[in-house]
């Protein structure tokens, strides 16, 4: 069942339910309202919340709980055109428990007369769930140049184990810090743990290593190894001198 309603209205929306207290003792509940857009073209979340109502009612009562839903309700605000705006398209009203326990849906066809200013934005694409922005779209977001990318190299003490990732020894040497790190977890890792495992040492900085290391490493060694990966290999050398001592 759909409802078409007019953008121009003050109130858009009056939602009715009944609330029962089934149980043998009186009780209260707060009935919360969530606002869903089915197909939005700007980011939005999953479920949005707009009103709720707390109802004490006596053990087998039940009560007629009305709820109106102004303009505020739908509306988003469009940064590009300065004002709040309401999309066109089909809107859920749901009403639950929690935003996890929801009990009631109702589909609500909405005409917010927003087809210009959507068509002016040029805003960022969301569909299936993804956020999709090129640098053009997010610097009209922006209002300004998107500033450069710092660069990666040359490496140092402070670049990520990703960030030497870009070259064939770093992908080594981060591909074996994966691996100790897993073992030391246990044989039996799952999908979910060997992301966070990978996700967490691919935003190890270099200095990390000498913690990690069980002071088996210096930090002179590990500038050592950013100057290898920079392909200066006499600065190399000449780190691993003063660490390790002249030979005889």
């Amino acid at each position: 069942m759909r409802q078409t309603l007019r953008g121009h209205e003050p109130y858009l929306h009056e939602v009715a339910f009944t609330l029962a207290n089934v149980g043998g003792i009186e009780g209260a509940e707060v009935a919360q309202l969530y606002v869903h857009h089915v197909d939005p073209t700007v980011h939005r979340p999953e479920q949005e919340p707009r009103a709720f109502r707390e109802v004490a009612l006596k053990a087998g009562e039940s009560r007629r709980v009305t709820i109106p839903l102004d303009r505020a309700a739908f509306a988003f605000y469009a940064i590009e055109a300065g004002d709040w705006a309401i999309e066109s398209g089909e809107y859920e009203i749901r009403i639950g428990a929690s935003s996890r326990d929801i009990r009631l849906r109702q589909t609500v066809l909405l005409d917010g007369g927003t087809d210009a200013i959507n068509e002016a934005l040029g805003r960022a694409t969301f569909t299936h769930g993804r956020l999709t922005v090129d640098d053009d779209t997010f610097t009209a977001m922006l209002g300004k140049p998107i500033p450069p990318a710092d660069s990666t190299r040359p490496f140092h003490l402070n670049s990520t184990l990703a960030e030497i990732s870009t070259t064939w020894l770093g992908r080594r040497v981060a591909s074996r810090l994966k691996a100790q790190f897993a073992a030391r977890l246990g044989g039996n890792v799952d999908a979910a743990t060997r992301k966070m495992v990978d996700e967490m040492t691919n935003d190890m900085p270099l200095r990390s290593l000498v913690l990690f290391s069980g002071a088996k490493l210096s930090f002179g060694l590990v500038e050592a190894f950013a100057a290898i990966l920079n392909g200066r290999y006499l600065a190399a050398l000449r780190q691993l001198v003063a660490q390790l001592g002249t030979p005889r």
